[in-house]
C-alpha cells in the first residue's frame, strides 16, 4: 500500500497547481531523477450540459487503474473549471516511473467538423492541449515527455511539436530553454 499523500496548492502567474508528494522520497527520487525527469500528458474530456462530467481518454483511464484510482481522487480538487479545454493541472508523485504527470483539457468529447470554418475542431483540441501540457512540464523541468494520443496521434504530435519549438540560435547558451524528448504513448494492441 502507498504512503499517504501531502497535498501543497502552489500559485502561479497562469494558474493555480495542485502538487503531490511522498515525503519520505521527495528528495531522495529529486537527486536521483535530476538527469531524466520524466513527465506524462493525459488527457481529460469535459461534457457540458446539465451535469458536467470529465471523461477520461483510454490511456488516461489505464493509467488511472495502475495507480489504484488515484486520478479519480485527484479530479475533484480541481475546480470545475480548470480542466476546460487547454488547461492543464500537474500532478505529482503518482507513481514512480513519472515524476509529474499534467492533466489537459481537451474540450467537448462531441467536437466535430466546423463547415464554417473549415476546421476539424477535436483535432484543434487535441493539439491545443498537449501543447499546453508538454509547455507546462518542460517549465518545471521535464527532459523526457510521454504523451497520450487522445485519440488523434497526429495533431498529438503536432501540439507536442510546436509547444518546444523556440528560436535559440542567437542567444546566450544559458539562457537557452533546455532540451526535451516527447514520446508517443501508444497500445500495443491497437498497433497492429
Amino acid at each position: 500500500m502507498a504512503p499517504p499523500l501531502l497535498s501543497l496548492v502552489l500559485s502561479c502567474s497562469h494558474a493555480a497547481h495542485f502538487c503531490f508528494f511522498r515525503p519520505r522520497n521527495l528528495f531522495v527520487s529529486a537527486a536521483k531523477t535530476m538527469a531524466t525527469y520524466k513527465g506524462l500528458v493525459l488527457g481529460i474530456y469535459w461534457k457540458d450540459g446539465a451535469n458536467q462530467t470529465l471523461e477520461l481518454t483510454s490511456e488516461a483511464q489505464k493509467f488511472n487503474e495502475s495507480t489504484n484510482g488515484s486520478l479519480d481522487k485527484l479530479i475533484p480538487l480541481a475546480s470545475s473549471s480548470s480542466l476546460k479545454l487547454g488547461k492543464c493541472r500537474l500532478f505529482y508523485g503518482l507513481n514512480d516511473a513519472y515524476q509529474s504527470v499534467a492533466l489537459v483539457g481537451l474540450g467537448s468529447s462531441d467536437a466535430g467538423f466546423n463547415e464554417q470554418e473549415e476546421v476539424d475542431e477535436k483535432r484543434e483540441n487535441v493539439r491545443t492541449a498537449v501543447a499546453a501540457g508538454v509547455r507546462q512540464l518542460r517549465e518545471v523541468g521535464a527532459s523526457v515527455v510521454d504523451v497520450d494520443p487522445c485519440g488523434d496521434a497526429e495533431a498529438a504530435a503536432e501540439g507536442s511539436g510546436l509547444a518546444l519549438y523556440s528560436y535559440d540560435e542567437l542567444k546566450a547558451p544559458s539562457t537557452r530553454k533546455s532540451e526535451c524528448c516527447v514520446n508517443l504513448v501508444a497500445d500495443q494492441s491497437e498497433a497492429t
